[in-house]
């Protein structure tokens, strides 16, 4: 797939970025990420946060 030659077991492959509030402290954002792609948002959702996730 692509220039790093990845497969995957779907028809179709569709980009997505995930994004976070949660990292750990020696994540370094970096300072340029290449993309020649436009980014769309679609099927944003919001959820109340669950504050027990760990204990689910």
């Amino acid at each position: 797939m692509g220039r790093y030659d990845l497969t995957y077991e779907y028809e179709f492959y569709v980009p997505h970025v995930t994004l976070s509030y949660d990292v750990e402290a020696e994540f370094v954002v970096p300072a340029r990420i290449e993309n020649d792609k436009s980014l769309v948002f679609q099927d944003e959702y919001v959820e109340p946060l669950d504050l027990d996730w760990i204990k689910n």
